[in-house]
């Protein structure tokens, strides 16, 4: 056990993803509380692995061993948090929930259900137009049927109704193009193209399902699903909306929420229950560092609502990790 007082040991997952990444710099960085960070990842090859204190290959989240393998490792090192960083990490882990508990490891994520939710987007378009808050116009029936000659708004967005990131993510530009997307994937939501500024908003959520941190940025440019530059807002309207539906849904934890900006009308767009994989750095460097405080607030340090400032802009740049032969 490496488990020492005032010393908390910290195990992050898919730890070769950009959100693990940027925990774990973040996490090395501050000199606020005694760290240690344990980096796991079923690629040998995982940047993050480098990173961190220690670091140690799992088997993929799909495996019989992989929760098994997680809980060996939290009881050698003394595991006191873990932060899954990959959606379908994420689940599993909150369905698992009590053996972490058993061991004394703090989890700081929503329940399962609500995790199920996030990641239907047609549920969680319900639920947010509910709270009288915009979503996508959408262009296929609850009951599946899609009437392609009544269909004269192209451009339109095509993308699986579950799915992480960008997977699956089509703009199609006419019925030719709608009915090669459609033969791709039976469960998918057809809406319409908002072509304005896409926000995120990054949030920390409390176990009472109350905001800690409310960050909207805009992304500037994106690849491959990721923010490469962005800058920080101040917009209220965001702060509520995102206020409205964390508490809503039962929210818990870090997560991002995505919304698009045409003219004054904000459109809900997705909610991931998890860091953000390229923006996060941006909210941190404006001043809500947001793994930190859910360090504090999973373990029971006071952890005080932050908000970020507004106008700081981020230009991402790639960093290398070089190993040599004997590593």
């Amino acid at each position: 056990m490496l488990r020492k007082d005032n010393e908390f040991t910290i195990l992050v997952t898919s730890s070769g993803t950009g959100s693990a990444v940027s925990v774990i710099k973040t996490l090395k960085r501050q000199n606020e509380i005694k760290l240690k960070l344990i980096a796991v990842d079923s690629d040998q090859l995982s940047a993050g692995l480098q990173l961190a204190d220690y670091g140690h290959i799992v088997p993929n989240c799909g495996d019989p061993e992989y929760i098994p393998e997680l809980l060996k490792i939290c009881k050698e090192y003394g595991v006191s948090t873990i932060f899954p960083t990959y959606s379908k990490e994420i689940l599993k882990i909150a369905k698992n929930k009590a053996y972490f508990d058993e061991l004394g490891v703090n989890t700081l994520l929503p329940n399962p259900e609500t995790i199920e939710l996030c990641d239907d987007k047609r549920g969680m378009y319900d639920v947010v137009s509910e709270l009288g808050i915009d979503v996508p116009k959408e262009y296929l029936s609850r009951t599946g049927e899609l009437d392609l000659n009544k269909i004269n708004d192209y451009p339109l967005i095509f993308k699986p109704n579950t799915s992480s990131g960008s997977k699956g993510v089509s703009l199609v530009h006419n019925k030719e193009e709608l009915l090669i997307a459609v033969k791709s994937n039976e469960d998918f939501i057809l809406q319409e193209y908002c072509s304005g500024d896409e926000y995120t908003v990054d949030v920390l959520v409390d176990n009472n399902h109350d905001l800690l941190v409310s960050s909207p940025r805009i992304r500037l440019s994106v690849k491959a699903g990721q923010m490469v530059k962005g800058v920080t807002k101040n917009v209220p309207r965001l702060n509520d909306f995102c206020k409205l539906i964390c508490k809503e849904i039962g929210a818990v934890g870090p997560g991002n929420i995505q919304f698009f900006r045409e003219g004054e009308r904000f459109v809900f767009s997705e909610y991931n229950p998890r860091f953000a994989a390229g923006g996060l750095m941006l909210t941190i460097e404006a001043g809500a560092n947001i793994p930190l405080m859910a360090v504090k607030l999973a373990n029971g340090i006071e952890c005080h609502p932050k908000a970020a400032d507004p106008e700081i802009t981020m230009i991402r740049y790639y960093e290398e990790v070089f190993l040599g032969k004997s590593e």
